[in-house]
């Protein structure tokens, strides 16, 4: 399973201490980062990843509101609470999920309010051409 989203959306609903950026996808072995930046390292993954077209976001400790986010996991990490009716467009099932998964999926939505289109993903499908 997975959802769809984008950074608008992303951005919209994460604390304004929150730093956001594309995942920039990179051969290791060539390409090369700024590495005085932090973030850099956050946002950078392996080439054959690109398919996922992914945005990663970080919130540093020391600039957290208590409004904002809880701490978990002994203080090594945050939750931040999300409107998820502001974040989601879209659930994807995998493409060999069988109907029981998918009505799971719909009931959960549907009894938290969630209404976005459940769509089977089409990444085994055979080329058009």
């Amino acid at each position: 399973m997975a959802v769809q989203s984008n950074y608008a959306r992303l951005s919209e609903v994460l604390p304004e201490s929150a730093y956001l950026g594309s995942v920039r996808y990179i051969n290791y072995a060539k390409d090369v980062f700024d590495m005085g930046n932090l973030f850099n390292y956050i946002v950078a993954k392996r080439v054959s990843f690109a398919y996922e077209h992914e945005l990663r976001a970080v919130i540093k400790s020391d600039n957290v509101k208590s409004t904002d986010c809880v701490p978990v996991n002994d203080q090594r990490g945050l939750k931040v609470i999300v409107d998820l009716k502001k974040l989601i467009e879209a659930i994807y099932v995998s493409p060999d999920a069988k109907n029981p998964f998918r009505g799971v999926i719909e009931e959960i939505t549907r009894t938290y309010g969630l209404l976005v289109p459940i769509l089977q993903s089409g990444v085994n499908a055979a080329p058009a051409y």
